[in-house]
């Protein structure tokens, strides 16, 4: 007999921090860096709460609105999430709701930008158990960015953190990256978070030779989850392909 157990990454790094003897202990990753696996989370429950008689097209057609501010859905929806199966049904879920509560025949344009305030906040929220007490003050320190631009520099990151924390600046920047509430600026307008596309060193050294290179400070950008419920200044970057 097999047994497998499904655990978020954060309670894994956790869990394996107190392991004696790591190699021994046979895991696997489940990533969600391909966007077309996170829909196919929301085709397939709408699939099973239909009996299976709608085709993925046919659903998008019938139940969603096809773009948010002249953007494709899928594309705003990518743009705007953290990649993990329990956002993209949370937004969902709440854009239904939304849409349901006026009356709509199918989720609009409008249910979907409500429904971005509430996911917000949800994200920002799941940031406060993932911490697992690395960061003191986590909650202060967050809120000091409300009301900030999305891009900053690395001089303006540290003036937000020392307004909360006497720890180590960099331990907090590390953490921060970990938990993709700031990304890192590695190519000229290109920001990229951690993830499990590639290793988090390479993401740094692409920053720091991007920051040596253009001989200018790192810049660093918050993660789109974030900017409804902190009501970030938001900069014009180029929309990620679909």
């Amino acid at each position: 007999m097999s047994l497998i157990v499904f655990l978020r990454s954060d309670i894994f790094s956790r869990i394996m921090s107190f392991a004696s003897e790591r190699d021994k202990i046979p895991f696997r990753h489940l990533t969600w860096s391909e966007p077309s696996l996170l829909f196919r989370v929301i085709e397939n429950r709408i699939d099973y709460s239909s009996d299976g008689v709608t085709s993925p097209d046919v659903l998008w057609e019938k139940y969603f609105c096809k773009h948010i501010d002249g953007i494709p859905l899928r594309t705003y929806v990518q743009s705007l999430i953290l990649p993990r199966p329990r956002d993209i049904v949370f937004l969902f879920k709440t854009a239904l709701q939304e849409a349901v509560n006026k009356g709509h025949s199918k989720v609009e344009e409008e249910d979907f930008k409500a429904a971005e305030y509430s996911y917000s906040e949800y994200a920002l929220q799941s940031l406060f158990p993932e911490n697992g007490g690395r960061i003191k003050n986590l909650e202060s320190i967050l809120y000091e960015f409300a009301g900030e631009k999305s891009i900053i520099n690395k001089e303006e990151l540290e003036e937000s953190l020392r307004k909360n924390t006497l720890t180590n600046i960099e331990d907090i920047i590390r953490i921060l990256c970990e938990m993709t509430f700031i990304g890192q600026e590695i190519q000229e307008g290109k920001f990229e978070y951690y993830s499990e596309k590639r290793s988090t060193q390479i993401t740094d050294k692409l920053a720091d030779r991007l920051s040596e290179r253009n001989s200018c400070s790192k810049r660093y950008q918050i993660n789109p989850a974030f900017h409804a419920y902190l009501e970030i200044e938001k900069v014009n970057l180029p929309i990620p392909s679909p």
